[in-house]
C-alpha cells in the first residue's frame, strides 16, 4: 500500500505584522501570501522558469516571494528602511519576518518541537 501525503492547507488570508520604528512606534505591513512554490521552482527546476526568474539563488527567490506578497508601497517602505543608515532594521530582522510568515502561510511552526 502506498503512503499518502496530504498537503497542509495554506492560508489565503492577509497576514498583518508590525515592525518597530526607531522612534519606538510601529509600522504595519500586510502580506498576501503567494504560493511558496512559485518562488522556489526557479531553483528546483531552472528550465521551467521564465527568463526573469531563471537562475535565482535561494535568497533571491525568498526575497521575490516576500516582495510579491507585499503591496508596492509597503515593499518600498521596507527597502527604504533597510537602506537607511539611521534605522536598525537589517537583513537578520527580515529573515526572522520571512520565517514567521512561512509558518503563518503553511500553518506549521518553524521553531523547534516541544516535548
Amino acid at each position: 500500500m502506498a503512503k499518502t501525503f496530504t498537503p497542509s492547507a495554506r492560508t489565503r488570508k492577509t497576514i498583518e505584522f508590525a515592525v518597530a520604528l526607531p522612534d519606538g512606534t510601529e509600522e504595519t505591513y500586510h502580506f498576501d501570501a503567494p504560493k511558496v512554490a512559485g518562488a522556489m521552482m526557479p531553483i528546483l527546476d531552472p528550465g521551467s522558469a521564465d527568463d526573469e526568474m531563471a537562475g535565482l539563488s535561494m535568497t533571491q527567490a525568498t526575497w521575490a516571494w516576500l516582495k510579491s506578497g507585499l503591496p508596492a508601497d509597503e515593499y518600498e517602505r521596507l527597502t527604504a528602511r533597510l537602506s537607511d543608515e539611521d534605522d536598525d532594521l537589517d537583513v537578520p530582522d527580515v529573515i526572522s519576518m520571512v520565517k514567521w510568515l512561512l509558518s503563518q502561510v503553511s500553518e506549521r511552526p518553524t521553531g523547534p518541537r516541544r516535548g
